[in-house]
């Protein structure tokens, strides 16, 4: 089972403003990105269908802080934390880094993502909130109460 996830990416010209700075919402999206990386580094996906049902995991609270800002071509590491998992509910935080020319990790942001399983129908109709399927429970624990990201 897991509950902590890195992934890495390059910050792409697109996602920055006219200062060249990063665009205060790709930093939202980096989480999002390490979300659904998450998932299917667990042979998983936010949108599936398992077992006859189609399940989603929309947003249910979003928060982000900055404290530094990323470049174009930056390389970026996300670090992502299960921090709460109930029976319909995982809530992630997100720890975001600029990885240094010698390699070192600089905190730049962090923030939380609370989402929660939805089951839809077969022509995609929102049915509402559910249990996760047990595959996804399988798959993913909460971390431990003293783990801290590095």
């Amino acid at each position: 089972m897991a509950f902590e996830f890195k992934c890495e990416r390059r910050v792409e010209f697109s996602e920055t403003d006219m200062a060249g700075v990063v665009h205060f919402t790709q930093f939202l999206k980096y989480m999002e990105y390490a979300e659904h990386a998450f998932f299917n580094s667990l042979g998983l996906s936010v949108y599936q269908k398992l077992d006859g049902a189609y399940y989603g995991w929309p947003k249910l609270k979003v928060e982000c802080g900055f404290e530094k800002p990323l470049r174009f071509e930056d390389r970026v590491s996300i670090h992502l934390l299960v921090e709460e998992k109930t029976s319909k509910c995982l809530t992630f935080k997100c720890t975001i880094f600029r990885i240094t020319g010698a390699g070192q990790a600089e905190r730049v942001g962090a923030g939380i993502i609370k989402t929660i399983c939805v089951e839809f129908g077969p022509n995609g109709e929102k049915l509402g909130a559910t249990q996760m399927p047990k595959p996804v429970d399988d798959a993913i624990q909460q971390a431990p109460a003293s783990f801290q990201i590095a």
